[in-house]
């Protein structure tokens, strides 16, 4: 949906900041990391590093924001930190 300008990385951001039972809820189980960084990675893989460096950029995101606040962070966005 991204690569294809259906929907834009912030906006993917923005909802799995709003996600789960309560809002950010997803971030601080640690699900919102590994989709954010599921989502990277097949960017990366189906566009190349320099599109989703483009993505990334126009998105304003600060990925550090996915990471949960306990110590069971995601290992598939810290590739992307």
């Amino acid at each position: 949906m991204i690569v294809e300008n259906v929907m834009s990385l912030k906006e993917i951001g923005r909802l799995i900041g709003e996600g789960g039972e309560e809002a950010g809820q997803l971030v601080e189980i640690g699900l919102g990391g590994d989709v954010m960084g599921s989502t990277l990675g097949m960017i990366k893989r189906e566009r190349g590093e320099s599109v989703l460096n483009e993505i990334r950029g126009s998105s304003c995101l600060r990925l550090e924001d996915f990471r949960p606040s306990h110590p069971n962070r995601s290992r598939i966005l810290e590739t992307f930190l």
